[in-house]
């Protein structure tokens, strides 16, 4: 008897506590669904500079814009091809494979930034800019062997953090997909 009001008088608490604000029990993460995501995060605050920040006053045009994210994206993509000479869909350590999903994330998080910042500069002008940026071949190839190592299973696009949306667009979607969520509305008009 002494330990069934024990229990109960354990349930009581619980649910008084949880009614008065307190969490007792762990909240449910709903676990992350690639095929569900439909644009990529767009918070208030930009992550990286302008093109035009960078370069001096002078606005730089189109093609200018280009070249400088291209330097600004070659960085990134060495580290994923370096990340890559040890880690392939066949053989991958525990400790290389740290450094594949780190080099993609960091790849997709800057990815994300210069196509967000692009967005909101000048709205749909800026998405194709900036889909005109990552059309060179190194770039396709970090896509291409990222959608490998997922298909293979060597990689689950959650394990890339905050950048799995970005991911997921670019490895389960069609390219005009990749767009960033409309909860902010660009400057310049579509």
């Amino acid at each position: 008897m002494r330990d069934y009001l024990f229990g109960a008088s354990c349930a009581v608490m619980a649910a008084m506590a949880l009614l008065a604000g307190y969490i007792l029990i762990p909240a449910f993460k709903p676990r992350f669904d690639p095929e569900r995501v439909t644009c990529f995060p767009m918070p208030s605050t930009a992550g990286l500079l302008r093109v035009d920040q960078q370069m001096g006053t002078q606005k730089p045009t189109a093609a200018e814009k280009v070249q400088a994210e291209r330097r600004v994206m070659a960085t990134y993509i060495s580290s994923v091809q370096e990340a890559e000479k040890n880690c392939t869909t066949h053989a991958c350590e525990a400790e290389e494979l740290k450094k594949y999903r780190t080099a993609v994330s960091f790849y997709l998080h800057v990815r994300e930034n210069i196509s967000r910042n692009m967005f909101r500069e000048s709205g749909e002008d800026g998405l194709s800019l900036a889909s005109e940026i990552f059309e060179t071949s190194a770039d396709e190839n970090v896509i291409e062997t990222l959608q490998s190592m997922h298909n293979a299973g060597v990689i689950d696009l959650e394990a890339l953090g905050s950048a799995k949306e970005t991911a997921a667009l670019l490895v389960l979607k069609p390219m005009d997909a990749y767009r960033p969520c409309a909860d902010e509305t660009p400057k310049a008009s579509e």
